[in-house]
């Protein structure tokens, strides 16, 4: 989802006091306080996936407000298999199992460690020009995490939405560059190239 939202005076002033409001400014994009950006939710193992790309700006949320609310990200192989009973059931027992140490009174950075990376937290991401070419081609590439491509290709939609032009040129590296870096590319790859050659004339 793209936000954009105006921080209050005193919201603004609030920063000083906390570090991890303060975080939120790198979203900042004019003196009238407005932070833009791209709200994404998306499982614990998959923000590693997208805290790799270290030109992007990042915010993620609290892991324990997200623990809290307890919900998972199901992969699609799971999801169609007979194990998705047993993924789902075994999730919800380590988040229980976190609630109930933290109940008991031990510290809550030592019970956080029992989570399950399929654990879905939110992250704001602001996504300049290059970053737009760059890393967002390498993360719709059908080599990149599911999830992560996933993501990625609605990164692309949003992006049409608010610049055509630019969006035109935005797909995985063989499309975007006319050429794939990957050793073993994958067979779309010539679906790609031909897609490039009838938009992009080369």
């Amino acid at each position: 989802t793209k936000i954009e939202y105006k921080l209050s005076e005193e919201e603004f002033k609030s920063f000083r006091d906390n570090e991890a409001k303060l975080s939120l400014s790198k979203h900042l994009h004019n003196s009238l306080g407005f932070i833009q950006g791209l709200l994404i939710p998306l499982s614990f193992a998959s923000a590693h996936q997208s805290i790799r790309q270290r030109t992007w700006n990042h915010s993620l949320e609290n892991i324990y407000d997200a623990v809290e609310r307890g919900e998972i990200v199901v992969p699609p192989s799971i999801k169609k298999s007979e194990f998705r009973y047993e993924f789902e059931s075994q999730c919800k027992r380590m988040i229980e199992l976190y609630k109930e140490l933290v109940k008991k009174g031990y510290p809550k950075k030592e019970a956080i460690l029992f989570i399950p990376h399929a654990l879905q937290i939110y992250e704001i991401i602001e996504i300049n020009g290059w970053n737009a070419f760059e890393r967002i081609s390498k993360r719709v590439c059908t080599k990149a995490q599911w999830e992560i491509r996933s993501k990625a290709w609605e990164i692309v939609s949003l992006l049409k939405k608010e610049s055509p032009e630019l969006a035109k040129y935005l797909g995985p590296p063989c499309y975007t560059y006319g050429a794939c870096p990957e050793k073993n590319p994958c067979d779309k790859k010539e679906l790609y190239l031909a897609k490039r050659k009838r938009l992009l004339g080369k």
